[in-house]
């Protein structure tokens, strides 16, 4: 897949979504060996420092199980999982385990969560902020993936959404930051899409 794309042309991320997506519907079930393996076989160059770091530790232990990684890998994997059930609470579990392919913390399971539900809220008929915000907060509920100290991701959300009634988008990634880390790209995605800004007003 990747020998196939011109340089710049889609992301690690992409990729990674769409082998998880392949593996799910291959297999009718979430296998995080299988989606690992897919992952290491694709020999993506550039990817995010926690993926890369797990799909190493997956070379020497295909029984690893990842209890780290806050960044926004698990995030930017988790849309397919959105159009994939009609059941939330399946879109939770799947979430779930699809993010602990790589990413361990609660805070990187609860963005994967949030995104997901905003994406089967679209196709649901009900509010994607709302049901993303709930996805996140489902997962600091129940306490999955380990404890990350500082403010819970669905709080930072919520300030996100409150934002955009007042700022501009660039207000956004100076408060919350423009990086990688989960904290900062899922509440500025809720930014983007409580603001209704077009694809490329978000890319421009």
């Amino acid at each position: 897949m990747h020998e196939r794309c011109d340089e710049w042309m889609i992301t690690d991320d992409t990729i990674f979504a769409l082998l998880t997506l392949v593996s799910i519907l291959e297999l009718n079930r979430v296998d995080r060996k299988d989606i690992a393996r897919r992952m290491r076989e694709a020999r993506v160059e550039r990817i995010g420092p926690t993926t890369k770091r797990v799909l190493e530790e997956y070379e020497c232990n295909p029984d690893f199980i990842p209890t780290s990684g806050t960044t926004d890998g698990a995030a930017m994997r988790s849309p397919p999982i959105g159009l994939l059930f009609d059941d939330k609470e399946d879109v939770i579990e799947t979430s779930i385990r699809v993010a602990l392919v790589t990413h361990g913390t609660n805070i990187a399971i609860a963005g994967a969560c949030a995104v997901a539900c905003a994406v089967w809220a679209c196709l649901a008929g009900r509010d994607p902020i709302a049901e993303g915000i709930d996805g996140a907060r489902e997962i600091e509920k129940r306490g999955c993936g380990s404890e990350h100290s500082g403010t819970l991701l669905s709080y930072l959300i919520e300030r996100a959404v409150e934002m955009s009634a007042e700022y501009e988008y660039i207000d956004a990634i100076r408060f919350f930051g423009g990086g990688i880390e989960t904290r900062e790209a899922v509440p500025c995605v809720f930014f983007m899409l409580a603001k209704h800004l077009s694809f490329e007003e978000c890319v421009s």
